[in-house]
């Protein structure tokens, strides 16, 4: 407990130091790590929330502005990971970073360890229908990253044992590739009974083959538990969205977006350049100023 104690705090101010909302949970993995992974048997897991406004924006398929907040966000876990594996080997004790975003196994679409597995151990939420970590303060609008030890992180279980999803199924409806099954998560369900990633990365890359990565986002978006819920709130997401788009702007990444399929008038697919672009500028006119 005392490392535990004294890592804590020092997590708190380092993370102060972001404009980002981020939260964390311990944990001890155990017998759930892959044996080249065992001999860093606890978990400190940490959530990043990606801009509200953006993921607002992709609840018919992924944007140029989506996949810049992506690796955005991306980058931060990273660079959070390296800061926290250096305080705990500052503490003589060893870490191993898992990146935020790196898929080892493109068979199975499947990383070096899953952090959705260490999140739910340390209490930051669910999986949810959608097959993803349903965190109570940010829903599912979050990005993970995973830091291992051998320091003793060991304190009262914050398990999450059981789903909070109810009968909602809004993200089962919303996915248009069909990847959902709409199972209810429990703890040791395998992943194919609830998503058919093969199915999901398919329809993207048929429809949205310009986005970079296999990432989509629809039913990230549609959740309820990530919906903006005050007009205070709301203001501020907007003024942060406001500086995340311009920097996208400034970079060229959302002008320069592929064309993008959808389909026309009697179903035929139709190819229209920046579409992307276009319906982002007009409904917030503002990025463009």
């Amino acid at each position: 407990m005392r490392e535990l104690n004294e890592l804590r705090p020092w997590l708190d101010s380092a993370i102060a130091a972001y404009t980002e909302d981020i939260i964390y949970g311990f944990s001890d993995l155990g017998e759930l790590l892959p044996s080249e992974l065992a001999v860093w048997p606890c978990c400190v897991s940490i959530a990043v929330r990606m801009e509200d406004l953006i993921m607002d924006s992709v609840r018919e398929g992924p944007t140029m502005p989506y996949s810049e907040e992506y690796q955005r966000v991306n980058g931060v876990i990273d660079e959070l990971e390296k800061k926290i594996a250096s305080r705990i080997e500052e503490s003589g004790y060893n870490s191993y970073c898992i990146v935020a975003s790196d898929t080892r196994d493109r068979v199975r679409h499947r990383g070096e360890f899953q952090h959705k597995t260490g999140a739910v151990r340390g209490g930051l939420g669910w999986i949810g229908r959608n097959c993803q970590l349903v965190t109570r303060k940010f829903g599912p609008r979050v990005r993970l990253g995973t830091v291992l030890t051998d320091m003793p992180l060991h304190g009262p279980s914050a398990a999450i044992t059981r789903s909070f999803c109810g009968t909602c199924d809004k993200c089962v409806t919303a996915c248009r590739a069909g990847a959902l099954t709409g199972a209810l998560w429990t703890p040791g369900i395998e992943r194919q009974e609830l998503f058919d990633p093969d199915v999901c990365i398919a329809w993207k890359k048929e429809n949205f083959p310009h986005i970079p990565k296999s990432i989509c986002g629809i039913c990230t978006s549609v959740c309820p538990m990530g919906t903006v819920r005050n007009k205070e709130k709301k203001r501020q997401v907007v003024s942060a969205a406001r500086r995340t788009e311009r920097r996208v702007i400034a970079s060229g990444g959302l002008r320069g977006a592929a064309p993008l399929r959808i389909p026309a008038k009697g179903g035929d697919p139709l190819w229209k350049p920046h579409l992307a672009c276009a319906k982002l500028l007009r409904r917030f006119p503002w990025l463009s100023a």
